[in-house]
C-alpha cells in the first residue's frame, strides 16, 4: 500500500495533513465520505512520493494541482512522477486548484466516474450468482501487485 516508502516521506505526509490547501480540504470532505463505498487515503505515503488523496482498492490516485504545476519544469517532473507510480498499477487523476473550487459538483462527479468504471474494469463479475454457495471478494493485504481472490462462504 506504501509501495516502500520511507520513514522521511511518511513523516512529511503527516505534516502535510496538517496544512492542507484550500482546495485539498475541499475534496477531502467529498472523498472521506467513501464516494460508492471505496476508501481514499489523504496525503499517502507512496515509495517516494506523497499522494494527495488514493484509494488502495481502486489502485487511483488524484493529485491536486496549484498554479505552479503549469510552469514547463513542473510538468515535466508531474510527468516523471506519474510515470514513476504507473509502475506500480497506480492510475493518477489530476486536477486543477481552479477545478475543485469552481466546478466543485463537475468534479465529483468526474471522480464517481472514474470510480465507477474503475471498479468495472478490476472487478468485471460483480455478480457471483452462477457459483455455488456465497462468495466474497476478498483483498489481500499485500504490496503490489494488487491480489484477489474468490473465497467460498459457508
Amino acid at each position: 500500500m506504501f509501495a516502500g516508502a520511507s520513514v522521511d516521506v511518511r513523516k512529511f505526509a503527516r505534516e502535510l495533513r496538517s496544512d492542507m490547501t484550500a482546495s485539498e480540504t475541499k475534496l477531502w470532505e467529498f472523498l472521506k465520505t467513501k464516494p460508492n463505498g471505496f476508501k481514499f487515503r489523504r496525503q499517502h505515503p507512496f515509495n517516494l512520493y506523497v499522494l494527495d488523496f488514493y484509494c488502495h482498492a481502486l489502485r487511483f490516485a488524484i493529485e491536486i494541482d496549484g498554479e505552479y504545476h503549469n510552469t514547463r519544469i513542473q510538468k515535466e517532473k508531474d510527468r516523471e512522477r506519474t510515470v514513476d507510480i504507473k509502475k506500480y498499477q497506480v492510475e493518477v487523476y489530476r486536477f486543477s486548484d481552479k477545478q475543485v473550487m469552481e466546478e466543485f459538483e463537475k468534479t465529483t462527479r468526474e471522480i464517481n466516474n472514474i470510480i465507477n468504471d474503475r471498479n468495472r474494469n478490476l472487478f468485471p463479475y460483480p455478480d457471483a450468482s452462477g457459483l455455488k454457495g456465497k462468495v466474497s471478494l476478498i483483498e489481500e493485504a499485500y504490496e503490489f501487485p494488487h491480489f484477489l481472490r474468490l473465497r467460498k462462504e459457508n
